[in-house]
């Protein structure tokens, strides 16, 4: 499957979901060669009734009745004008490697096509070759939605391309396209193989060099493979080792079940309260009462006391 065959196919389902005036593809990752290529399958697989305007860097001039390809501002040009004519069964697919200074009427009116609804394009398109394990493997594994349909589009028609009964074999010497090691391995257990290369390979890429001789030598040799490897060169290193000899278990080692948790022991029981010894209050009212009691005797005994001595007989006076 060819990436601007995925385009069409995206922009197709788009518009069928919910019609409009059309959709759009931009800014994408788009070549002056594939903008040439689009503009040449998208009538034919989109119908009569599209209008497709593409703009690439590079890209050759091409302005025909419904069909415009251009380096730059041209494409968005006829694009707007296309929008404003369309008749009741009538669309436009635009595509742009850039966003354009004149485009903008379109990115308010055409419906925007995200990079998942080509990732799910690729997944439900009957032009997928790939083993149905396959696809199902990269599905288990976030592959199938997380990979640059670009890349997708790229490792199909590899696989595809090949005799039914070499197509696991193909699938597995041509991982590096999807950023992965190759693996020869890859048709025993494509889920786990791919886990656990999806795994070593992230982990080789930010491994420690300091670290290195207290890993696996597989691991080891990956990651002195890929190391500060971009581009073209990555995937050649890619393409240099094979996960094929390492087996199942060591590459992408079962998870270990977590044991249950043991439910919180209930606390125990409170022992009942001793009754609470009797107020003080009412036992010590009785002393309190006595020495009161006493205090007013004393008192009274006193005051009589006084009274007694102070009162003495008159004397007669003198005469």
């Amino acid at each position: 499957m060819r990436y601007v065959e995925l385009i069409c196919e995206a922009a197709h389902a788009a518009h069928l979901n919910q019609p409009g005036l059309g959709v759009r593809l931009s800014p994408t990752s788009l070549t002056a060669q594939e903008a040439q290529e689009l503009a040449a399958v998208a009538p034919s697989l989109l119908g009569a009734e599209v209008y497709v305007a593409v703009a690439a860097p590079g890209a050759a001039p091409l302005e025909e009745d419904r069909v415009c390809v251009a380096p730059g501002e041209r494409a968005a040009e006829r694009a707007t004008e296309w929008r404003n004519l369309l008749g009741p069964a009538e669309w436009l697919l635009y595509v742009s490697a850039e966003r354009l200074g004149r485009a903008g009427g379109l990115h308010d009116t055409l419906r925007a096509l995200p990079s998942r609804a080509l990732n799910e394009a690729f997944a439900r398109s009957s032009r997928n070759r790939l083993p149905e394990a396959l696809l199902a493997a990269l599905r288990e594994v976030d592959l199938l939605f997380n990979a640059q349909a670009r890349a997708l589009c790229a490792y199909e028609e590899a696989v595809g391309e090949a005799p039914e009964a070499l197509r696991w074999a193909v699938a597995g010497e041509r991982l590096p396209l999807l950023g992965l090691a190759a693996d020869s391995g890859l048709s025993h257990a494509p889920v786990e193989r791919l886990r656990g290369n999806l795994a070593w390979v992230q982990g080789a890429s930010g491994a420690d060099p300091r670290r290195a001789s207290s890993a696996e030598p597989e691991r080891e040799a990956l990651a002195k493979m890929i190391r500060g490897a971009e581009g073209e060169a990555r995937a050649k290193a890619l393409q240099g080792v094979d996960l094929g000899a390492i087996p199942t278990q060591t590459l992408s080692p079962p998870k270990k079940p977590r044991a249950p948790r043991a439910a919180p022991a209930s606390p125990a029981p409170r022992a009942p309260r001793e009754a609470s010894p009797a107020p003080r209050a009412a036992a010590s009212a009785v002393p309190a009462a006595s020495s009161v009691a006493a205090s007013r005797v004393f008192v009274a005994c006193r005051v009589s006391d006084v009274q007694r001595l102070s009162v003495r007989p008159r004397r007669s006076p003198r005469r």
